[in-house]
């Protein structure tokens, strides 16, 4: 089965990038901008703020 597909793949001249599609870079991770005191999390600010902060309304506090 392989063989043929591989056979397939040599007459309509298709490779093996065509197939896998483009190779995503990974993102690079965002500096911290706030952490909590005590546990040391931390959260930089983008994205949904996690629990130790969402309900803060002042998080200058918190800012590194």
């Amino acid at each position: 089965m392989m063989e043929q597909i591989i056979e397939k793949m040599k007459q309509h001249r298709i490779t093996i990038e065509e197939i896998r599609g483009p190779v995503q870079k990974e993102k690079p991770r965002l500096p911290a901008k706030y952490r909590h005191p005590t546990t040391g999390a931390e959260w930089s600010g983008r994205g949904k703020p996690p629990n130790w902060i969402k309900d803060v309304p002042d998080r200058s506090i918190f800012l590194i």
